[in-house]
């Protein structure tokens, strides 16, 4: 009974020993999987990560790119909008400037004739004058007579002539 008794005490210590060995190595590969599937979902975290980041920067640059898109449209519907408005002021000043340029023409060409006129007026007096002082010194260069000589005709028609 002794020795069963030491036998039996064998074989539980060997069943203690094994079922140990067994509860370690089952606890040993649970923390090796959990260390694995922790590594593996840290792989695949940043496998999706990448990719999500990699989405979300094509999609920031795709609302970049419109948005520069309507910038640029905009920029040039006002850079034409202002052009026409340059355009249309640029037009208005030369119909401006055309306008006093005709007036100032027609009142130049207004005091010029004026001026003309009256040259023209004062040149007829002098040579109204001139006329009747030839006549006058003839006259009183000869006799009192009545008769008045071709030559004396002749010469006042050349006098009175226009020039």
């Amino acid at each position: 009974l002794k020795r069963k008794c030491l036998v039996v005490s064998r074989l539980r210590c060997y069943e203690d020993y094994n079922m140990a060995v067994r509860l370690q190595e089952e606890e040993y590969n649970r923390h090796y999987e959990s260390n694995r599937g922790q590594r593996r979902q840290v792989r695949n975290d940043g496998q999706h990560s990448r990719s999500e980041q990699q989405i979300e920067d094509q999609l920031a640059a795709q609302l970049r790119m419109q948005l520069n898109t309507q910038l640029t449209e905009n920029d040039e519907a006002i850079a034409r909008r202002l052009q026409d408005e340059f355009e249309r002021e640029d037009e208005l000043r030369k119909e401006f400037q055309a306008r006093q340029d005709e007036e100032l023409a027609r009142r130049l060409q207004l005091e010029h004739d004026a001026a003309e006129q009256q040259n023209q007026t004062v040149q007829a007096t002098e040579s109204d004058e001139q006329l009747a002082r030839r006549l006058q010194m003839i006259e009183n260069r000869r006799p009192h007579r009545t008769v008045v000589f071709a030559d004396e005709i002749a010469a006042a028609q050349v006098i009175f002539s226009p020039h």
